[in-house]
């Protein structure tokens, strides 16, 4: 499947199959007949989009599918080719652009590969018969975040706004910052000081004002909040920010349009904040209600046992309480989450599967990514492999599964992780004897 596909299917599903605010006065009384140019018009839309990406016949769709309401457009959608809509309750808003929005920055899209069992080292290692790998490590800042900041960015445009600011373990962080830059907006990142030095090194290239708190994550997060209220920047926090969970749940209309709408039995991602996994959970609904998938699959929700304060909720079944952040994967180090409810209502709506994994499970994943898939992920990137293994060690789920597991983040955003779950090099010499020496030391016969 190529990855070109996968990115025009998710921006048309989150842009021209939404509800599009249009300018005042502009609305007609619902039922009124629209035509398809009509439509094109009011969204700016026909030289921006193809006719057709994907499985996806807009022209058809939106023939069939547009209806009028007081104020906006919404489209709603189909049932796969029948013209057959699910349920009288009228249309969900996948996004809320305004007409004539440039979106030309929001470049995100990652491929998907399919991993058998029987043939493929990772699904055996893992336990599996049939595996998919989603590596948003692929993205233009190289994390899942891109697919929130892209829509940051436009939002932000939107409003008028000529600088953007958020609090961040790292990887939104450098994410808002590259696609603002793209866009010529200034930016004011908030990190903990712990944030891994090529994050910080990715925030400072692409020219962030960049201010590093002495604290943990909660503390970083209060304090650019009292920033963004005194100067009144644009808000791009994803707990704040109802459009950024718009962005994120693209991951999931990607991988289900890329599976060709065959719906797995889980999809697992490691979780920090709860962000991530809330917004996947609503593209997964989505698509439900709309009438592309039949059913919905569950989520495995994975997070460091160092700080895993909403798996722990789900566990015992009590409110979720504050937890020190004692992990290496600094992406998901989050001991109050500030998307809490809206992930574990996607846990328990999805009767999803809850799993920790210690630093060790996490190092030994970014090995076993690296050396049977060639894929080099972040520990927290890494971390939604690990709970599919553990997971299956477990017996969470069984072998026969179809599970898709989602790399959020490249590894060369951490490479001091990435030396401690792989080691140092050799270091040798200019000698042959030398060299032989060596090899022999580490057992190692060419």
């Amino acid at each position: 499947m190529k990855k070109t596909r996968g990115r025009l299917l998710s921006l048309v599903l989150a842009v021209l199959l939404c509800v599009a605010v249009l300018p005042t006065g502009s609305a007609r009384a619902m039922g009124d007949a629209m035509s398809l140019d009509q439509v094109k018009a009011l969204m700016n839309a026909e030289t921006l989009y193809p006719q057709k990406t994907g499985y996806i016949e807009l022209d058809r769709m939106l023939e069939e599918a547009v209806c009028r309401v007081s104020g906006p457009v919404a489209v709603r959608y189909p049932r796969g080719g029948q013209g057959e809509f699910r349920g009288d309750s009228g249309p969900e808003p996948v996004v809320v652009l305004r007409a004539g929005t440039d979106i030309t920055l929001a470049g995100y899209g990652t491929e998907i590969n399919e991993l058998l069992g029987a043939a493929d080292r990772l699904a055996q290692a893992l336990g599996l018969d049939t595996l998919y790998l989603k590596d948003d490590g692929q993205n233009p800042t190289s994390s899942l975040k891109d697919r929130a900041s892209a829509l940051a960015v436009v939002k932000a445009r939107e409003a008028g706004a000529d600088t953007i600011a958020c609090s961040s373990t790292g990887n939104a962080a450098s994410s808002v910052a590259g696609n603002a830059a793209a866009a010529g907006l200034s930016t004011y990142i908030f990190v903990p000081s712990r944030a891994p030095r090529g994050k910080v090194a990715q925030l400072r290239i692409f020219g962030a004002t960049v201010i590093s708190v002495e604290g943990s994550y909660e503390d970083t997060f209060e304090l650019s909040r009292a920033a963004i209220d005194r100067w009144g920047w644009y808000n791009r926090n994803a707990a704040i920010n109802p459009y950024l969970s718009e962005g994120k749940k693209t991951v999931t209309l990607e991988i289900l349009e890329q599976l060709g709408w065959r719906v797995p039995d889980y999809i697992a991602l490691s979780v920090g904040d709860g962000c991530t996994i809330a917004g996947a959970w609503k593209g997964l609904k989505d698509l439900y209600a709309a009438g592309f998938i039949d059913r919905l699959p569950r989520l495995i929700s994975v997070q460091a046992e160092g700080c895993c304060p909403l798996n722990r909720a789900i566990e015992t079944g009590k409110p979720w309480e504050p937890m020190a952040e004692n992990t290496l994967a600094d992406s998901i180090a989050v001991g109050v989450p500030r998307n809490p409810d809206k992930a574990l209502c996607a846990m328990r709506e999805s009767d999803g599967v809850a799993v920790n994994v210690s630093d060790g499970e996490i190092l030994e994943a970014m090995r076993l990514l690296g050396r049977t898939q060639g894929v080099f992920g972040e520990p927290a990137g890494a971390a939604g492999t690990a709970g599919v293994k553990k997971a299956v060690e477990l017996g969470l789920i069984p072998a026969g599964s179809t599970v898709v597991s989602i790399v959020t983040g490249n590894g060369l955003k951490d490479v001091q992780s990435g030396i401690q779950a792989a080691g140092e090099p050799m270091r040798v010499s200019p000698d042959m004897d030398a060299l032989l020496a060596a090899f022999a030391a580490q057992d190692i016969r060419p």
